[in-house]
């Protein structure tokens, strides 16, 4: 099957499963950007929908047990392959726990094997760098000034997300190289179709450095340990006192103000299917 056309039916998700329902409403269906995801539903049942073209990129935390890791491995990544296909989108999965991101393994959205080691986590920014300085240069010979431009006058380039589950790691290993690798993403790679959704249980300043966190402008955060945590991230109080699983604030550009909403919920079985699905047809 040409790759262009693989994107997962519905009904391997479960009639019950919140991601389901999101995927499935207007909110999503009827989104004009080219690269949005859902972030979850507000008590009215309404979805918020996060958008990367606008926002550019994303940064997500929460202590254990507070929903964080089984979004950003469940529900987020799963409702880009629900949307987009692997000629639209690429994925650079980066995993240093080595268990939160194993089972889209041999996907055909990768860019390249998922990363588990902090030298191959390296390799891959540096590569993702390289290619948005590639595409700057195309860009100039083609007279455009960004991918929307590029893709209707040039043909297809396709967007790339860089999935970090643990930023953490990687900070303590070479916080230097990432910290400035990743501001450089921040500021120049949205224009280029590049972006970034980092995501870590621990948002101290030694991991998401001040400068990293004033270029960065969705925020999507679940349970934190404190109201420190909650400030920094947020300018707000709040999220330290998230009690149920999946609860979450967020802010981006678009919102005026920070807003609660319970994230979409999807099962490791699911997860499982969508992937056997995606390998058969790729």
């Amino acid at each position: 099957m040409n790759n262009s056309s693989i994107l997962p039916p519905i009904d391997l998700l479960k009639e019950q499963s919140s991601l389901r329902s999101a995927i499935e409403s207007e909110e999503l269906i009827n989104a004009a950007s080219p690269l949005v995801f859902p972030v979850g539903t507000n008590a009215d049942g309404v979805l918020t929908v996060a958008d990367f073209r606008a926002t550019g990129h994303f940064i997500s935390s929460g202590h254990v047990g507070s929903g964080h890791a089984s979004y950003d491995e469940g529900a987020f990544v799963l409702s880009l392959l629900y949307r987009y296909t692997p000629d639209d989108l690429k994925l650079v999965l980066i995993d240093p726990k080595m268990v939160q991101l194993t089972p889209y393994e041999g996907i055909p959205h990768l860019l390249a094997p998922i990363v588990q080691d902090p030298e191959s986590a390296e390799r891959a920014v540096s590569q993702v760098l390289e290619e948005m300085d590639r595409r700057f240069e195309l860009f100039a010979n083609a007279g455009v000034n960004n991918i929307d431009q590029y893709n209707q006058a040039q043909g297809k380039l396709p967007y790339i997300v860089i999935v970090a589950t643990e930023i953490a790691d990687l900070m303590m290993v070479n916080g230097s190289f990432y910290e400035k690798a990743f501001i450089t993403l921040s500021q120049k790679a949205k224009a280029v179709g590049i972006h970034m959704y980092l995501a870590t249980q621990r948002p101290s300043k030694d991991v998401v450095t001040d400068i990293l966190l004033a270029n960065i402008f969705g925020r999507i955060v679940f349970a934190v340990a404190s109201e420190i945590d909650s400030v920094r991230l947020l300018n707000s109080t709040g999220a330290e006192k998230l009690s149920s699983q999946g609860a979450l604030l967020y802010s981006d550009l678009t919102t005026k103000d920070v807003v609660q909403l319970q994230a979409p919920y999807v099962s490791d079985e699911e997860v499982m299917k969508i992937v056997e699905y995606l390998k058969e047809e790729a």
